[in-house]
């Protein structure tokens, strides 16, 4: 299973505590979810406030439960420099492979549901 994840209020982040705070705010979801990542997972931060996260796991398949973990472990506070806590959240896609697919489809696929999540309708390019 792929899960493609955005950070939620990152550029509100950035124009109200500067981009030293958004970079605060990156590594402590990247460390979180690297916590919470078995040895056979992957986690990757593809650009701006998005990660992925590949989970091989058929332990950890089961939705719901990966699902409310990695959200309520990414909402924890992050302390910036000034010492000001910051809420973090993440919004969540999911996709899995299907016969045929590409790694390109896969992240699509997890970014458009992502994306569903958010309540934005996002326009194929």
């Amino acid at each position: 299973m792929l899960l493609f994840l955005d950070g939620d209020r990152f550029k509100s982040i950035n124009d109200n505590w500067g981009h030293a705070a958004g970079d605060e705010v990156l590594k402590a979801i990247g460390s979180r979810l690297l916590a919470l990542a078995y040895k056979q997972d992957m986690v990757a931060r593809l650009g701006g406030d998005e990660f992925a996260m590949l989970i091989t796991s058929r332990a950890r398949l089961k939705r719901a439960a990966t699902d409310r973990e990695i959200r309520s472990h990414c909402a924890e506070d992050c302390m910036i420099a000034e010492g000001t806590p910051i809420t973090t959240s993440v919004t969540i896609g999911y996709a899995w492979s299907q016969h045929g697919d590409t790694v390109q489809s896969i992240l699509e696929r997890a970014d458009m549901h992502m994306y569903k999540n958010k309540g934005i309708s996002k326009v194929r390019v």
